[in-house]
């Protein structure tokens, strides 16, 4: 089949066949880089929740230990969940 095929025909055909696999595998990079980003996106978030976490138990065991009043403890963890910025001021940069 490919013997009958003029040079001019065959280079068209090589040149197309190889920007549609560029094409294909720059697609893949992308979402592979995209799901990449999310990953570590996700991660961030889940560090930033545990940590504010953590200082709101550590609030927690202060009042339980009877350092702090219940009241005490619930204004400084609401205070310290207030100024947690995650990403910035605008909560989009770093």
């Amino acid at each position: 089949m490919f013997n009958q095929l003029k040079l001019r025909t065959k280079i068209v055909l090589l040149v197309v066949v190889s920007l549609v696999g560029m094409l294909g595998l720059a697609t893949f990079a992308v979402l592979e880089m995209k799901r990449d980003l999310s990953d570590a996106r996700r991660i961030q978030i889940k560090s930033v929740t545990e940590a504010l976490f953590n200082t709101v138990a550590d609030f927690h065991a202060q009042e339980v230990a009877g350092k702090l009043t219940r009241d005490q403890a619930q204004k400084a963890a609401l205070e310290a969940v207030r100024t947690a910025r995650y990403g910035g001021q605008d909560g989009k940069t770093e």
